[in-house]
């Protein structure tokens, strides 16, 4: 028996309960790095970069996904995935050179979430990484485009509004 630390008791009816922890669906999702930190993987020698990602809008926002890169690894093929897979991150994030993983934290991006059985339980991977602008996915930095002079309209005159492209 433990004694809880309120004189008057403890009132669930005040308190929300928690949600349950576990797997969010697999779709699209706002997300920005939270953590980071390098660990030593199970087979010795090697170790993997950790990244602590959260949920930052939407019905599952709190959410926390994990992301583990085998960047020292005896596998050469492990190495060029985790490789791989940072670079999408630094481009998701728009930061291209990194020294110290929290130079990623803290910047919105969108992550592709996988859901998929393991031993039994639910559990998400990030599959793919972009830039979020709003909530939309953008594959590459939208590329300016210089006005150019279209050979087929008149010069406006000062007392002419110019004519639309959808106007004849």
């Amino acid at each position: 028996m433990a004694q809880l630390p309120w004189q008057t008791g403890f009132d669930a009816n005040t308190v929300a309960p928690s949600s349950p922890k576990g797997a969010i669906p697999a779709g699209d999702y706002s997300v920005m790095i939270i953590e980071s930190e390098m660990k030593d993987t199970k087979a010795s020698g090697g170790q993997m970069l950790v990244l602590v990602n959260q949920v930052i809008d939407g019905p599952h926002k709190g959410a926390k996904l994990w992301t583990r890169l085998n960047l020292v690894n005896k596998s050469q093929q492990a190495v060029e995935i985790a490789q791989a897979e940072l670079s999408s991150v630094c481009r998701a994030v728009g930061v291209m050179t990194v020294t110290d993983s929290s130079a990623l934290h803290n910047i919105p991006y969108l992550a592709k979430v996988t859901a998929k059985l393991d031993n039994g339980d639910l559990r998400n991977d990030i599959v793919g990484w972009s830039k979020s602008y709003g909530s939309a996915p953008v594959q590459a930095e939208p590329q300016a485009v210089p006005d150019q002079p279209n050979p087929n309209t008149q010069p406006a005159t000062a007392t002419e509004p110019p004519k639309q492209p959808w106007a004849r």
